[in-house]
């Protein structure tokens, strides 16, 4: 009988250690399997490419934007009589055959009559985009940022904007000058 039972504890043994060996070469593989999968897409990456453009236009016998010997005037008076005090018009234009987001900024030029630019306060801007008008001072303007929008391919948007002394400016604002330019920053849009 102890013949027996130790014929089986070997048998027992034999079983467990096969089992043991097995599992060591499943894991193994897969561990090897695991570690060294390559995979390989075929998906076709496409990068797209185009022109790029934005362009700022002024309408003919637009003056710009330049405040000299200019008087204190109401929101009122300016909306009532934008086309006699002839606004500043141009159109910005998308070049491309992308969609364009774009940053119309004002920037200061250099004085050419005065030693004083004209404060950001004493300045008030009406602006008019299609239908769409702004009438606020300058200084409520952050960083200076006008207006942004987007532009389809090839597309188009007009302005007029009026730049002047605000009604109630004091006599400090007499001898600055205001001078400064329209700069767009544009980026195309990805479809």
């Amino acid at each position: 009988m102890q013949e027996d039972n130790r014929k089986s504890m070997i048998k027992k043994l034999g079983i467990a250690i096969a089992s043991v060996i097995l599992l060591i070469v499943v894991v193994a593989g897969v561990s090897y399997a695991w570690f060294t999968l390559t995979l390989q897409g075929n998906k076709t990456q496409i990068i797209k490419t185009g022109n790029f453009g934005l362009t700022i236009t002024p309408k003919s016998g637009s003056a710009g934007v330049s405040l000299t010997k200019s008087k204190p005037l109401s929101d009122t008076y300016v909306k009532n009589n934008l086309a006699s005090l002839k606004p500043y018009e141009f159109t910005v234009t998308n070049n491309s055959d992308i969609s364009a987001t774009y940053k119309l900024t004002l920037v200061d030029n250099a004085l050419s009559t005065a030693s004083k630019r004209t404060s950001d306060s004493d300045v008030r801007v009406y602006l008019v985009k299609g239908t769409t008008v702004t009438n606020k001072g300058l200084n409520e303007f952050a960083s200076r940022l006008i207006d942004t929008g987007t532009l389809a391919a090839k597309g188009t948007v007009s302005y007029k904007v009026l730049f002047y002394i605000k009604e109630s400016a004091t006599n400090a604002v007499q001898g600055t000058e205001f001078n400064a330019s329209f700069k767009v920053d544009g980026t195309q849009v990805l479809n």
